[in-house]
């Protein structure tokens, strides 16, 4: 039987085309859904919180990898511990905490917040 070919039905690879831009479609939702965020957006995310939803004039945060001590140049992650620091005087803040960011696939701009703890006098609430 020399000279016998096999040949693969027509299907088949449209299928598995069909399979792979599937696959890669799904796989790029996450990123642009903000699922992975960098650590200068977690710390934007935690300050425009402070200052725009809650109203505190002065803010600063620090962000780092949940379980890590600092992040590895140039990754991204899931979630972030932040430590913050919001008051109306930059001298003096009235309150500081701590606050998990978890980036979400719901939507571009959309995250979570899980409050670890804040001390001090939090007149306009906490993140």
């Amino acid at each position: 039987m020399t000279g016998m070919t096999t040949r693969m039905p027509r299907w088949v690879p449209a299928t598995a085309a069909t399979a792979l831009v599937a696959c890669g479609a799904a796989a790029a939702v996450p990123a642009a859904a903000d699922w992975y965020l960098n650590e200068s957006y977690a710390e934007h995310l935690i300050r425009g919180n402070l200052h725009s939803n809650l109203g505190y004039h002065y803010t600063a945060a620090f962000c780092r990898p949940q379980g890590r001590s600092a992040p590895e140049p140039g990754d991204v992650y899931h979630r972030w511990t932040c430590m913050w620091v919001a008051g109306d005087s930059p001298s003096s803040p009235d309150c500081r905490g701590a606050t998990v960011v978890v980036g979400s696939h719901s939507g571009r701009g959309r995250y979570y917040t899980i409050k670890l703890f804040s001390r001090g006098e939090c007149q306009y609430g906490t993140p």
